[in-house]
């Protein structure tokens, strides 16, 4: 009798003990599906946010040396991850332009790192602009001129800062026009005092169409333009209207 109630008692006890352990799995099966639900909405969540800085973008295949032109056999094309825009990063359309600075292999290729290979194409050191803090190399900016008499005029459009040097000045790829245009702006500012040089940036992410240059130069340099006849009467005007300040 003593024997059947042991007998009983651990059939009991494993029967019991199985079952727990089957609640147990259960528990834990549900769990298990639960939490990788939970981590592969998680996991798309991430996808879908690095696919926001995916980038196809082209980087040096070995170290490249300012003025190389570029092209294909010297680019290697990867997928990387930045916060810029694409347009930020060269493209095909880059291709026979020449770097404006040594680069390292490996090196993201960015639109400031190029210029165009026009034969009057030259790169510019200027010190007389004002640079504000947040402007970074690789930003997009128009120069402009702003007279005492709070008259405002673009002078250079839609350039690419090269390089800049804090408190020193910065560096910009322009022709020849464009060099006479800023050497007119940087004389106004002697001239005519307080007129002031300054940079404004393009906002960063956003697609914006450049701003028309609108600032006319003075008589010499209109003349070396062959502008003196369409330009000539506003400048003369323009003249007259600071000096009367």
């Amino acid at each position: 009798m003593r024997r059947s109630l042991n007998r009983y008692s651990f059939r009991r006890s494993v029967v019991i003990l199985l079952c727990i352990l089957v609640v147990f799995y259960i528990m834990a099966t549900v769990y298990g599906y639960y939490s990788w639900q939970a981590c592969s909405q998680e996991r798309e969540k991430l996808d879908e946010r690095l696919s926001l800085y995916e980038k196809k973008v082209y980087v040096a295949a070995k170290k490249l040396s300012k003025g190389t032109i570029l092209s294909e056999d010297l680019l290697d094309w990867q997928i990387r991850y930045s916060d810029y825009a694409q347009d930020k990063f060269i493209s095909e359309d880059d291709f026979g332009k020449s770097l404006s600075l040594d680069i390292e292999e490996g090196t993201c290729l960015m639109d400031f790192m190029v210029c165009s290979t026009e034969s009057n194409t030259r790169m510019f050191y200027l010190e007389e602009v004002d640079v504000p803090k947040h402007v970074q190399e690789g930003d997009r900016v128009d120069i402009r001129i702003r007279y005492g008499n709070a008259e405002e005029y673009i002078v250079l459009s839609d350039k690419i800062v090269v390089n800049l040097q804090e408190e020193h000045g910065m560096v910009l790829c322009l022709t020849e026009e464009e060099f006479l245009l800023i050497s007119s702006a940087i004389i106004d500012t002697e001239l005519f005092r307080p007129a002031k040089l300054y940079v404004v940036e393009y906002p960063e992410y956003e697609s914006v169409e450049n701003s028309p240059a609108t600032y006319i130069a003075n008589q010499d340099v209109l003349l070396l333009l062959g502008r003196e006849k369409t330009e000539g009467e506003s400048r003369a005007a323009l003249e007259q209207r600071l000096l009367q300040n």
